[in-house]
């Protein structure tokens, strides 16, 4: 689903028509755990969280931070930031603004850049997506601002790679590959009728890259 509400409606003539559906990789506003079979997918707040104490750890708790979100109403990306948000909480970084890069490179650079010009004073930066983070890059050194400590979401091997360039100092990696083959698994599983003691949200899990383990 590519927004959380607006994919209801159809989820509820595919329940009405007896078509099973498997949520992968985002699901839909709680309260409608009846439309599907599972949701399969990474535990995004569960992601985000760990990027928010990094985050912390590497400023010793201290400085401003802000967010480039992935697109307003996608439920993977408000979890990867509301969870970015439990793992600072209390621990003396001040989140100074956020907004949403829609997941694509203009729109982040964008952003970034009305955000540090609104107040240049930033210690590190949250990415919902390692697709942002050239934008993200961009508006940095449009604005001539150095050592901000970035931490990313996906461990796309572009994110890898930036990590490598020292570009970023991490990237919370997820493992789409599993989530799209448990997802037919799944899926294989209801057509056959078999999805008693199916549990709604499977958790493909996550890892946190940095320097010292993507070889």
């Amino acid at each position: 689903p590519m927004d959380a509400n607006a994919s209801i409606q159809v989820l509820q003539k595919a329940k009405e028509a007896g078509i099973p559906v498997v949520l992968v990789d985002q699901g839909i506003a709680a309260g409608n755990e009846e439309l599907y079979v599972t949701f399969i997918s990474t535990d995004n707040f569960a992601g985000g969280k760990s990027a928010g104490e990094r985050m912390a750890q590497e400023l010793s708790g201290k400085g401003n931070v802000i967010i480039v979100r992935g697109a307003n109403g996608s439920q993977a990306g408000d979890d990867r930031a509301d969870g970015f948000k439990e793992g600072i909480k209390e621990t003396g970084l001040v989140l100074i603004n956020e907004q949403p890069g829609d997941w694509v490179v203009d729109k982040a650079m964008q952003v970034t850049e009305n955000m540090i010009q609104a107040n240049p004073d930033i210690q590190g930066i949250f990415c919902a997506s390692d697709n942002m983070l050239p934008g993200i890059l961009q508006a940095l050194q449009n604005n001539d601002i150095e050592n901000v400590v970035i931490i990313s979401f996906d461990g796309s091997d572009a994110g890898v790679q930036m990590i490598k360039d020292g570009k970023v100092l991490g990237t919370v990696a997820q493992f789409p590959d599993k989530i799209g083959a448990w997802g037919v698994d799944y899926l294989m599983k209801a057509l056959k009728g078999e999805t008693e003691g199916v549990e709604k949200f499977i958790d493909a899990g996550t890892q946190f890259f940095d320097i010292s383990n993507i070889k």
